[in-house]
């Protein structure tokens, strides 16, 4: 009954004969080393087709598959076969590395000019209010809203003025005459040299301070 069998009916599973049942051809040897070899396997897919083994290789006119070389979708066999995946991997990080890079640069460059910018505005704030400041102390408003101390009452700083000067003479002189009867008093506590607890050399605890000088009219 095998030998009835046509031609690629072994690989045919849906061939029966006139008869009822369904019958298989036993493969042979080399039919079976076929369909465990890829290459084999091929050689007999390719003999089995229409067009055999034949290949068409005509111009890209008349292919529809093979772009022509002026076109972007062209590709040379060597680059369809390239295989080298890790310098592809490599090189697509150097550019995602470069692309990140020059962000990062253009990124910075914009904060800068930014924060130069901010600073400039803040400088020129600060010019402006020093004069607006300078305007106010030279008009009238300020002469009427002059403090009548001659110290700041916030920072207690003497007034750069004579009266100021003044002031700090006599807070000095003050403080001066307060030595001098510390000393005094110190003096007086003891007749003798030492002290009378320990024995030993007596120390001048209370230190005077120059006289000081009474400031000049300008």
């Amino acid at each position: 009954m095998a030998e009835n069998v046509p031609q690629g009916a072994a690989f045919d599973r849906s061939y029966k004969e006139e008869t009822s049942f369904i019958n298989h051809v036993p493969k042979t040897r080399e039919e079976r080393e076929a369909l465990r070899d890829k290459d084999k396997l091929e050689k007999v897919r390719l003999e089995d087709r229409k067009g055999c083994y034949y290949k068409y290789d005509g111009n890209s006119e008349d292919n529809i598959l093979l772009p022509p070389q002026n076109s972007l979708a062209y590709q040379d066999d060597t680059e369809r076969f390239y295989r080298d995946f890790a310098a592809e991997e490599y090189g697509r990080r150097l550019e995602k590395k470069f692309k990140d890079d020059e962000r990062y640069a253009k990124k910075r460059a914009e904060l800068s000019e930014r924060e130069v910018e901010r600073w400039n505005k803040m400088e020129r704030e600060y010019v402006e209010n020093e004069a607006k400041a300078e305007a106010l102390q030279d008009s009238s408003a300020a002469k009427r809203n002059a403090s009548s101390v001659n110290y700041n009452v916030i920072t207690l700083k003497y007034a750069n003025t004579h009266g100021g000067q003044l002031l700090k003479y006599e807070d000095d002189t003050i403080r001066y005459r307060a030595t001098l009867r510390g000393r005094a008093l110190e003096q007086k506590m003891s007749s003798v040299e030492y002290d009378l607890l320990t024995g030993d050399a007596k120390i001048d605890r209370v230190k005077v301070s120059d006289k000081p000088e009474p400031p000049v009219a300008s």
